[in-house]
């Protein structure tokens, strides 16, 4: 069975759309778990009328307090859900009807090969389009999001995914293996949810870096091609607007020289909490690598720590993004 975990927040304007998306699947076997954080408009409303007309497929909670962001909601019910394999989405998108068919077809291929028990994760592209659901760049099938942050989906090496993400988490599905690590993570030094460990939520900068940076370090990634996901652009989710290779992005991220360097900062931060929590379970070579980075804002002289992280291969990709990262190490 699949869990498909939706965190929702005033999304009314959408989140209708996206729930007929989902019960229009091809595959069949799956629950729809919504959180809503609060909502000042009509979501959980709405939430709870689908719940009510598909009562064994859709269930509605709301959370008692607002989380204080979807990264948050989400985290959350990472820490608290399980089933054999777990999906995370979005209020605002539309899947295409084979999202959840093609993906689990992967993932069994994967479990194929390398075992249930290994912590599995399949990700895959997405389709950006407008408030309307129009392509954007509709020439060749339209933009997808990798293009438009210039980023590769495929670069998941835990050297790579210590500096930068490149795993969407309404894309992402996952098994239950990789659920069982992930959550004692998210979880560490709380025994329920809603009392998880302040640290995990400071150091944690992504719910689905986190994921990526589990699996990538104690299990397997694999990335679909195929857009399986109509990804929305909206004044609230600006996201996929960045043009990364434009000398604008270059000029914004070096004036903007304060936020630039915490980003950097933020992720020296997880790598932190990531070797706290899993130092156990670590190869000696991922030990000594997850360190090696967590140190290098203790390196005195610029020189020195773009030395190190040329050693340890942790630059971002992109050079509009890499030549950012070096100027502020």
């Amino acid at each position: 069975m699949v869990s498909i975990l939706l965190a929702a927040y005033n999304g009314e304007r959408h989140i209708a759309r996206q729930l007929d998306s989902l019960l229009a699947q091809k595959e069949r076997d799956f629950r729809i778990f919504i959180r809503d954080d609060r909502s000042s408009d009509a979501t959980f409303r709405i939430a709870r009328e689908y719940a009510a007309n598909n009562p064994e497929r859709i269930f509605a909670v709301q959370n008692d307090v607002n989380s204080g962001g979807s990264r948050q909601n989400f985290l959350r019910m990472i820490a608290e859900y399980r089933d054999d394999y777990l999906m995370l989405c979005d209020q605002d998108d539309v899947w295409l009807p084979e999202k959840i068919g093609t993906e689990l077809a992967k993932m069994r291929e994967m479990e194929c090969r390398h075992g249930k028990d290994t912590p599995l994760l399949v990700h895959s592209g997405l389709r950006v389009v407008d408030e309307r659901l129009t392509l954007v760049s509709p020439g060749r099938g339209g933009a997808t999001l990798a293009r438009q942050l210039n980023i590769d989906p495929e670069k998941t090496a835990l050297h790579e995914l210590l500096v930068q993400n490149v795993l969407t988490g309404c894309t992402i599905l996952y098994n239950r293996a990789l659920a069982e690590l992930v959550a004692a993570g998210v979880a560490a030094g709380g025994r329920q949810p809603e009392t998880a460990d302040k640290a995990a939520n400071d150091a944690i900068i992504m719910h689905d870096w986190w994921l990526g940076l589990v699996a990538s370090a104690f299990g397997r990634i694999a990335y679909i091609r195929e857009p399986l996901i109509l990804y929305r652009q909206h004044a609230q989710n600006a996201v996929g607007s960045k043009n990364t290779r434009s000398l604008r992005y270059i000029a914004a991220r070096l004036l903007n020289s304060r936020e630039s360097r915490e980003v950097v900062r933020q992720t020296y931060r997880q790598a932190e909490y990531f070797l706290r929590v899993y130092q156990d379970r670590l190869s000696p070579e991922q030990t000594r690598l997850v360190r090696a980075y967590a140190a290098i804002p203790n390196i005195r002289g610029k020189i020195g720590r773009i030395r190190a992280a040329c050693a340890l291969r942790t630059l971002k990709h992109g050079a509009a993004r890499r030549l950012a990262h070096l100027f502020f190490l």
